[in-house]
């Protein structure tokens, strides 16, 4: 067999093999700035804002979730910081323009606040974008102000803990940046600490310091007693006076019918109508005052009949508030009024002190209550017993004041409802204060030094739901109150009994007001109704009577209710376009 030849050697360096050809670079496509043929339509910055929304609300959510959670000892203390935190939460999400996400935030965590911080809320509703934000002033008064909040050393030292642990670092910033903390205070409350509001320098004419402690030339009584009180505690020896026999409006006939009413409607029209909060004429129907969300009080005289478009137009808007005006009054007289606002303040104004557009100059402010102040109340008629020279406020804080014209610090502070007091009425002969809370209470107060009582004389439950609005009768002996769903309530304050008790109104009833001569209650609600009732046929036994009279306003909300000493009803309210 002939041997094998052997292979031919391979020529390496003939047959090199071929580098790999380098791969052409991927070009990446230049930006659609239509987005147009994207897989998303959504870009890099919407993804972090929308990520950033969604950790401002888990972060709320978690942090309400702890204080819920927490002792009760020290959940009361730590409650208080919960509203800050979600107003400035829900302020971040408008100003990041994520409105929907702030429209969800705000619908699931509102009602928790809605009990204590109603105005607020509202406030936030109405900021619900960035334009509207940056023309609200409760916004802007949010960005400049701080809340204080009481928290004890152990709630701190929780609060401290979370964070750190959490690492939530939105609810951080917030409570670094609007938060001051203090060691003695209302527990369970935040309360928002603006400027001093300056007043509107009053121009000559307007009566001096001294002429407003001495109204119509009466001395004042020395307030040097243990309590600063003699003048209540003279003026409640005094007997009832005996009722005028007709308001001016009569024009020298005798009081009107109460249940054939005459009704003299005071209608609010224009832009006005939509911010207008509270409105109330004088007794003798010569001037109208109003109350509105943008923190301003108007004037009116609606009785002239000379140059009428001139007295038609309201002074111009007067301020003083920082917040809304949550309720307004005459105080002995048509020529001193007073308002209370969201700001916790109650202010004096004098409406014929001139100014520059008109009438109307605020005389004095009085740091009532440390939270909203919902209700003030003064006796409207010069005559009156305290007519001009004390009034009494409810507010946020639970609790009922007294204050005298001449003192900027309470005569009185009554505590006890559970609630917010959002209605109080001094008694005709001043010996005692009737307030009515969202506790579905109403309470009879006795503002004696060395009446031998307790400080609460009765307390007055039959309501289901909140009470908006209480009053009592001219000669002291009943008292009546309405209620959130709707219900009107009658009290015997002698004796503390419930004597009667219907629906009213379908929905909340707004305000309720015995006439001059009793025999009759008016009552207004949210379902448009003007109602007149017969206090007889209430309290008879039997089935729920009829209203002895009834007007249904469709357009036109009554906001408020009184009645003249000549019988003549008084309607405020607004007319909607």
């Amino acid at each position: 067999m002939p041997p094998r030849k052997k292979p031919a050697a391979r020529k390496t360096a003939a047959k090199k093999r071929k580098a790999p050809e380098p791969e052409p670079e991927a070009v990446e496509p230049e930006a659609d700035e239509n987005n147009e043929g994207a897989v998303l339509d959504t870009s890099e910055a919407d993804l972090k804002a929308r990520f950033a929304s969604t950790k401002t609300a888990t972060e709320y959510a978690q942090f309400h979730g702890w204080v819920e959670r927490c002792l009760e000892a020290a959940r009361a203390d730590l409650s208080g910081a919960l509203f800050p935190v979600f107003a400035h939460c829900y302020c971040s999400l408008v100003d990041e323009g994520n409105t929907d996400e702030a429209s969800r935030f705000l619908e699931r965590w509102a009602p928790s606040h809605d009990d204590r911080y109603a105005s607020y809320v509202e406030s936030l509703r109405r900021a619900s974008s960035k334009a509207s934000s940056k023309r609200d002033p409760f916004r802007k008064r949010l960005s400049k102000s701080k809340f204080k909040v009481c928290l004890g050393k152990a709630a701190r030292d929780l609060l401290g803990d979370f964070l750190i642990r959490s690492e939530h670092t939105a609810v951080l910033k917030i409570l670094n940046n609007f938060v001051e903390v203090e060691e003695e205070g209302l527990k369970g409350v935040a309360r928002l600490v603006d400027e001093d509001v300056v007043l509107t320098e009053v121009a000559l004419g307007v009566p001096t310091r001294s002429e407003l402690e001495t109204p119509s030339g009466l001395n004042v009584p020395d307030f040097s007693t243990p309590y600063g009180a003699s003048l209540l505690r003279d003026a409640c020896r005094r007997p009832l006076q005996s009722q005028t026999e007709a308001g001016l409006v009569s024009r020298g006939r005798g009081p009107l019918d109460a249940l054939k009413p005459t009704v003299l409607g005071l209608c609010i029209v224009g832009g006005d109508a939509q911010r207008l909060s509270c409105v109330q004429g004088s007794d003798d129907t010569t001037r109208c005052i109003a109350g509105f969300a943008d923190s301003t009080v108007r004037i009116w005289r609606p009785d002239s009949v000379e140059d009428d478009d001139k007295n038609r137009r309201p002074s111009k808007p007067l301020a003083a508030h920082v917040g809304g005006v949550s309720s307004v009054c005459w105080a002995g007289g048509s020529r001193y009024a007073l308002s209370s606002g969201n700001d916790g303040a109650v202010v004096l104004w004098d409406a014929d002190a001139p100014n520059d557009e008109g009438e109307g100059a605020p005389l004095q402010r009085y740091a009532a209550h440390a939270d909203a102040c919902w209700s003030v109340h003064s006796p409207s008629s010069s005559d009156a017993l305290g007519g001009g020279r004390i009034f009494a406020t409810g507010g946020a804080d639970r609790t009922c004041r007294l204050f005298s014209t001449d003192r900027t610090r309470p005569l009185r502070i009554f505590a006890g409802h559970w609630s917010d007091v959002t209605s109080v009425k001094i008694h005709p002969n001043a010996h005692s204060i009737l307030s009515c809370s969202r506790d579905a209470t109403c309470r009879l107060w006795d503002v004696r030094v060395d009446g031998g009582g307790p400080l609460c004389a009765r307390v007055l439950d039959a309501a289901s739901s909140e009470l908006t609005r209480c009053d009592i009768s001219s000669d002291g002996s009943s008292a009546c109150a309405v209620s959130t769903n709707g219900m009107l309530h009658v009290w015997d304050l002698a004796s503390g009994k419930t004597t009667a008790s219907i629906e009213a109104h379908a929905g909340c009833a707004y305000a309720c007001a015995f006439s001059a001569c009793g025999a009759a209650i008016a009552t207004c609600g949210r379902d448009g109704a003007l109602k007149v009732w017969d206090v007889a046929l209430l309290q008879a036994k039997g089935p729920a009577p009829a209203p002895a009279f009834s007007s249904q306003t469709a357009d036109r909300p009554v906001l408020d209710v009184r009645w003249t000493p000549g019988n003549l009803l008084l309607a405020g309210g607004a007319l909607l376009e």
